[in-house]
């Protein structure tokens, strides 16, 4: 009897498996262009993906998901999304894993990126494409010595596009900071939702020798006239 009830037990578990279960949630939120230029983006597409990979103890196995939304005139969206499937042990699962959202914009580097949103229903508020700093001290530190005949490259996104600049004739002691450059209209769209900020990564390369490194800076959402970054070259 106990034999049959566990094999009772099992086959309802192996059925209960191959059906799927997933959760539709919705996601709000306005854009705009920036927290001081804050005009609403009309018909402006949004990209959500929720990658395979399950938070459940011990999965056998999760799919990702995606969809699409569009900005009304005034630059509200509202998004049903549904999420990918996932498996524990043969039950069934809707996929946990946060989700990104992204924009579609003709510029690559004027494109929103808003990253680990909870897979629930989600207000997001006021999204900006991008937060700006309309001017931007870069520093650098070295732990070697960077000789005149040595090659800087600092690259990084503005409003007006890539900037990229190459500075020869530098000569850095180690661990000694200097300024090297001030980039105007510096940007960044890639925000985190849980930690509400914005992160800048500007990266600088050495060429001889070949040695390179990124500034990763969180801050807040809104635009700022003047930070100072500092890049610490290994």
């Amino acid at each position: 009897m106990k034999i049959f009830i566990l094999v009772a037990a099992f086959t309802v578990l192996l059925l209960s498996g191959c059906s799927k279960k997933t959760k539709v949630y919705s996601i709000q939120g306005r854009v705009l262009q920036s927290s001081s230029n804050p005009v609403p983006l009309s018909n402006y597409k949004l990209t959500f993906f929720q990658p395979g990979r399950p938070e459940a103890l011990i999965p056998i196995g999760a799919s990702s998901a995606s969809t699409s939304s569009f900005t009304n005139n005034n630059g509200f969206f509202s998004c049903r999304f549904q999420t990918g499937e996932a498996t524990f042990l043969l039950i069934p699962l809707s996929n946990s894993s946060p989700l990104s959202m992204r924009g579609d914009n003709n510029d690559p580097l004027i494109n929103l990126s808003w990253s680990n949103i909870p897979a629930k229903d989600t207000v997001l508020g006021d999204v900006y494409v991008y937060k700006k700093i309309n001017k931007a001290v870069i520093k650098i530190i070295s732990s070697t010595e960077i000789l005149p005949q040595d090659s800087l490259i600092i690259r990084a996104p503005t409003a007006l596009g890539e900037y990229r600049k190459v500075l020869t004739g530098i000569s850095i002691q180690p661990n000694t900071i200097i300024t090297a450059d001030t980039i105007l209209q510096l940007i960044s769209t890639n925000f985190d939702v849980p930690q509400k900020q914005y992160f800048f990564n500007i990266y600088c390369d050495n060429v001889t020798p070949k040695k390179s490194d990124y500034n990763y800076t969180y801050t807040d959402p809104f635009d700022e006239p003047e930070r100072e970054f500092l890049i610490q070259l290994q």
